[in-house]
Formats: C-alpha cells, structure tokens, sequence
C-alpha cells in the first residue's frame, strides 16, 4: 500500500511539473506573440512617420517654388533640411521607444520560462522529498 503512495506521489509530481513547464512556455509564447504584433506595429508606424516628412518636404519645396524662391540654395533648403532632421529624430524616437517595448516583452518571456522550470524543479523535489520521508515507503520499483 506504501508503494502505491510512492507511485501516485511520483506521478503527481511529475504531472505538475509537466503542467508548470507548459504554463511557462505557454506564457513565454504570449509574450513572443505580443512582440511580433509590437514589431508589425512599429513598422506601420515608421512608414506613416516617413510618409508625413516626405509630405512635409513637397510642400515646403512647392511653397518655396510657388513664391518664386529657388529652393536649392542659400535658407530655404535649410529650412527643408532641419525638418528632414527633426522628422527623423521623431521618427528615431518613436521606434526606439518600441525597441523598448520588444526588449522588456523578450526578458518578460525569458523569466516565464525560468520561472516555470524552477517551479517544476521544485515540484518534483516535493516529491520525492514526500517520498524519502515517508518512513512506511518501499521501493515500488523493487
């Protein structure tokens, strides 16, 4: 009867760290999945913060032509110039901030899974600790 004890705690350990070890991975995927939406996100973003300079810089250059100031010279084309700069120090910070983001979800997914092991470690050590201390236990093995 002690054996069986034994068998039945081993299996429940080994259930549960199973159980753990999937909870974790399965976590980890969710934050995997949520950096792929995040990366897909940034790259939209980027694309509309380009298209915005770009629009920009036609219609400065269109106001310059239209007031019959030559644009490839002298201030206008500094003017030009500096909101290219500035667009793309917006747009430079934006994607950093979702670099932040990626990175903070990727260690996020990384610790779930630590986690997640070390509770099925755990798990299993219980068990066989509850099996060594169990004074009536036989080798069910045996």
């Amino acid at each position: 009867m002690a054996g069986t004890a034994a068998v039945v705690t081993a299996i429940t350990a080994a259930a549960g760290a199973g159980t753990a070890v999937y909870q974790a991975n399965q976590a980890a995927k969710d934050r995997d999945d949520a950096k792929d939406r995040l990366r897909e996100q940034r790259n939209r973003e980027a694309a509309i913060l380009e298209d915005e300079a770009d629009k920009l810089k036609s219609k400065q250059r269109a106001a310059y032509a239209a007031s019959g100031v030559v644009v490839d010279q002298d201030s206008p084309l500094a003017v030009i110039e500096q909101s290219q700069k500035d667009a793309a120090e917006q747009r430079d910070a934006v994607l950093k901030g979702y670099d932040y983001k990626a990175s903070d979800l990727s260690k996020e997914a990384s610790r779930a899974r630590t986690s997640g092991y070390a509770t099925a470690a755990g798990t299993l050590l219980t068990g066989v600790g509850d099996y060594a201390a169990n004074p009536y236990t036989t080798n069910p093995f045996t």
